[in-house]
């Protein structure tokens, strides 16, 4: 949303009472948003964010942890943009993994959603630490994946 707009994060965060500069200390708090296919986020876009609406955002704080690093014009990829400016706007200075454990189009398209989300279950819960939040994105789900 343009900074014109009602739609931005000091209005969003005014909504719900949050401060507009409440940061995380602990630099233990970590926060992830996951999603398969073309999910992923922009460097340039989340520039762009922290530029318009968001300047305490740590651009060096949100990372991804897996190689799939996203694709332009999926479907997955204009969601993980989005969830990835709001995730790391609402959890300023909170260490923020983007993570893509999938990228077949079938996750997007077809009925392969539902194997990728218990992949990345099953391989979740085996990590060595696990994030404070996790927010998991659906994005496009074909009817089959239901």
């Amino acid at each position: 949303a343009d900074a014109g707009s009602d739609y931005t994060i000091s209005n969003i965060k005014g909504a719900y009472g949050l401060p507009t500069e409440l940061q995380a200390t602990n630099d233990q708090t970590l926060q992830m948003i996951w999603g398969p296919g073309s999910f992923g986020y922009s460097s340039l876009q989340l520039r762009l964010h922290k530029a318009k609406q968001c300047p305490l955002l740590n651009m060096n704080k949100v990372k991804f942890d897996t190689a799939n690093h996203s694709e332009s014009g999926g479907d997955n990829y204009g969601e993980g943009n989005l969830d990835t400016k709001m995730i790391s706007s609402f959890g300023l200075n909170v260490s923020t993994i983007v993570s893509n454990t999938n990228i077949s189009a079938s996750t997007e398209e077809g009925d392969g959603f539902g194997q990728a989300l218990l992949d990345f279950a099953t391989e979740l819960a085996s990590r060595e630490v696990l994030p404070h939040v996790l927010s998991m994105s659906l994005g496009s789900l074909a009817s089959a994946s239901c």
